[in-house]
């Protein structure tokens, strides 16, 4: 899939939490929101084969597990078996758990690999009905949620399986934040714009692009990271989602007021949210 740029429009929609699900974008939305991270890369070498354990992204909501999942691994070759949203897998009459549990042996007895997105709730109520159970998918399950468990030394042997919590990924880092920040300043105007949103879109990218205006936002949320707070993926798109559009729809026609420029929507009291509170607190 080629790297697209979001548009007005979705930032939009980005900030109002209506396209925050996954499911509801499209591939080319997916991509014009992807930031380039290791883990991305590492799911290349899964796909390659140059990886050869089963995979389970696990986290909390917003984290990204669909979104990585999908993205990273659309159009799987036919040895992966990748269940993009293990909480969507169901199957009538079946308890959503037992149609994973199905849906997941049916495949190693296929002989795949798995690429598990699942939430940590959904993977211990897999473990605990797989406990004591005997077979592949037990022994994988198990040693998945041994990685998730923090311990003194770890076993000498190679563990089956590669857990990634993305709870865990540094979002407020500058590596993820810069790259983000050069998607969202890439975004494109949507058709039919009214003068005046097309103008404080414009006057956004433009400060945005100025190294005094883009190290402010940087050092915002570096202080974020100093003060111990973790944001997920989602959160960071709606922050900077509001920055570009500061939420008027495309086609508004109210006049433009200070509150439209980027300096007023980087601490804007409207703004609802934990990021924006966070900007405030630290601002």
């Amino acid at each position: 899939m080629n790297d697209t740029a979001p548009s007005y429009a979705l930032l939009r929609l980005l900030y109002l939490g209506r396209a925050s699900v996954v499911e509801r974008l499209s591939r080319e939305d997916c991509a014009a929101l992807k930031v380039d991270t290791p883990l991305f890369h590492f799911l290349e070498r899964v796909r390659a084969g140059e990886e050869r354990r089963h995979v389970f992204l696990t986290g909390n909501a917003g984290d990204g597990k669909t979104f990585t999942a999908q993205l990273a691994l659309e159009d799987a070759p036919p040895e992966l078996h990748v269940v993009h949203d293990a909480s969507g897998i169901y199957q009538s009459g079946l308890d959503p758990v037992d149609a994973l549990r199905m849906s997941l042996e049916d495949a190693l007895c296929k002989g795949k690999r798995l690429v598990v997105a699942i939430n940590r709730g959904q993977l211990e109520r897999l473990g605990d009905q797989l406990h004591g159970q005997r077979g592949q998918l037990a022994t994988i399950i198990s040693a998945a949620r041994a990685r998730l468990t923090l311990r003194s030394a770890w076993d000498s042997a190679p563990s089956p399986v590669v857990v990634v919590d993305m709870g865990l990924l540094d979002t407020l880092g500058e590596v993820i934040v810069s790259a983000a920040l050069d998607r969202a300043q890439a975004a494109l105007p949507t058709p039919g714009m009214s003068a005046m949103s097309l103008s404080a879109f414009e006057a956004a990218r433009a400060a945005l692009r100025e190294p005094r205006i883009r190290q402010r936002v940087l050092n915002l949320f570096s202080a974020m990271r100093a003060e111990g707070k973790h944001i997920t993926m989602r959160q960071l798109w709606a922050y900077l989602a509001y920055l570009m559009t500061g939420g008027r729809a495309p086609d508004e026609l109210s006049a433009l007021t200070l509150n439209d420029s980027l300096g007023a929507r980087l601490f804007d009291e409207r703004a609802q949210g934990a990021l924006f509170e966070l900007a405030r607190a630290v601002g």
